[in-house]
């Protein structure tokens, strides 16, 4: 979320590398913080993120 230190550290890791970063659209509705993300996250499901991957290759996924 913006104005988090989490949020700016993965908002710099974004900006750096093009990391992915998507939050559950479900939970994101939920919590009502879906106008809240750090510029460049979006909100999905697993339907988003295999759309998103494909054809990339992986080093690995991380999700918090």
């Amino acid at each position: 979320m913006k104005g988090t230190e989490m949020g700016q550290r993965l908002q710099q890791i974004h900006e750096k590398t093009g990391m992915l970063l998507i939050a559950c659209d479900q939970c994101a509705i939920e919590r009502n913080i879906e106008n809240d993300l750090v510029p460049g996250a979006a909100i999905g499901c697993f339907l988003q993120l295999y759309t998103a991957l494909a054809g990339v290759a992986l080093d690995q996924i991380i999700t918090l």
